[in-house]
């Protein structure tokens, strides 16, 4: 992906990455056990930890925390000193600051707001061929996965039209701020389940009231970091009259652990938001059961499951 040529070992046994929202990637392909370098953000994520120490990775714990952003700790790098380091492609500094180390760095284009739900699948395949063996096939079984999800939320929208189908906005409510949530994977995942993204896939960004009123959503979607936001958003006297507040139609999200490689378990969350008669929440917690035990080995709960989208603890 960087234009460079790089030698990496048959069989790669320790590695490092430099993104917290990545983690689950490679947990999913099946390489987590073989993490020694991350970023320190990882570090301070108690909750991903947690979760992680009971699937059977406490060891990510002990990874040396040597990222932070696009800055690299040569210094905690050559200590840990992994076969291989995954750096995002276009930190031109921090891959010849591993380089230089004598350890060798694969430049991967890591999902962002620009990419879409194809793309994450290509990615994940990518990880699969650098790793080969049991990785190769997790990151066919994911494909298959996608791919069987997004035909059955086809076959169950069949027949909606344009004019027809549900408008949504995805907003996240940090700090007193409104922030519209979009771009390209949102926007496919909104897509795929029939509804229209209302910001049509722009990147993220600040928003105002008076731009939720203009669109009028018929649904609305919400992330905050306070539960009694989500309260406060629906009794606020200026957004009264949106039609997704009018119609009890605006709902929590907040993936319990995140993690890129989920982003298709939003599909199947928004297709039982916009058709309730056609997608049943039985529907998304088999989904979400079905997914952990497919690409992390991990029998969660139904209960776990339910609460995936609204809890703020696994």
């Amino acid at each position: 992906m960087a234009g460079r040529c790089v030698t990496i070992p048959r069989h790669i046994e320790t590695f490092g990455y430099p993104y917290p929202a990545n983690t689950l990637d490679f947990l999913a392909i099946g390489v987590g056990h073989k993490i020694r370098v991350t970023s320190e953000a990882v570090k301070d994520d108690v909750e991903l930890l947690s979760t992680l120490s009971q699937w059977g990775y406490p060891d990510v714990a002990k990874a040396t925390g040597a990222f932070l952003g696009y800055a690299v700790n040569s210094e905690s790098v050559l200590k840990a000193k992994p076969q291989v380091v995954f750096l995002e492609v276009t930190n031109k500094k921090g891959i010849q600051q591993v380089s230089d180390l004598g350890i060798p760095v694969v430049g991967v284009k890591f999902p962002g707001q620009r990419d879409g739900l194809a793309d994450l699948v290509s990615y994940i395949a990518w990880l699969g061929d650098i790793f080969g063996g049991e990785a190769r096939q997790k990151a066919a079984a994911y494909k298959s996965f996608v791919d069987e999800t997004l035909n059955n939320l086809h076959l169950g929208t069949a027949g909606s039209t344009e004019g027809v189908r549900p408008t949504a906005l995805l907003v996240a409510y940090w700090g007193g701020n409104y922030i519209g949530i979009s771009g390209r994977m949102m926007s496919d995942a909104v897509s795929a389940a029939g509804g229209v993204d209302v910001m049509g896939g722009q990147r993220s960004r600040i928003i105002d009231k008076e731009q939720i009123l203009i669109w009028n959503p018929d649904v609305i979607v919400l992330q905050t970091e306070n539960p009694t936001n989500f309260d406060k958003f629906r009794h606020d006297d200026a957004l009264k009259v949106l039609k997704a507040v009018k119609n009890g139609r605006v709902y929590p999200f907040r993936m319990s652990h995140g993690g890129r490689v989920e982003n298709i378990l939003v599909a199947s969350y928004m297709a039982t938001l916009f058709y309730p008669e056609r997608f049943s929440r039985a529907y998304l917690v088999h989904q979400i059961v079905s997914f952990h035990q497919t690409m992390y080995g991990v029998t969660l709960s139904d209960d776990a499951a339910n609460k995936y989208f609204a809890g703020y603890r696994l």
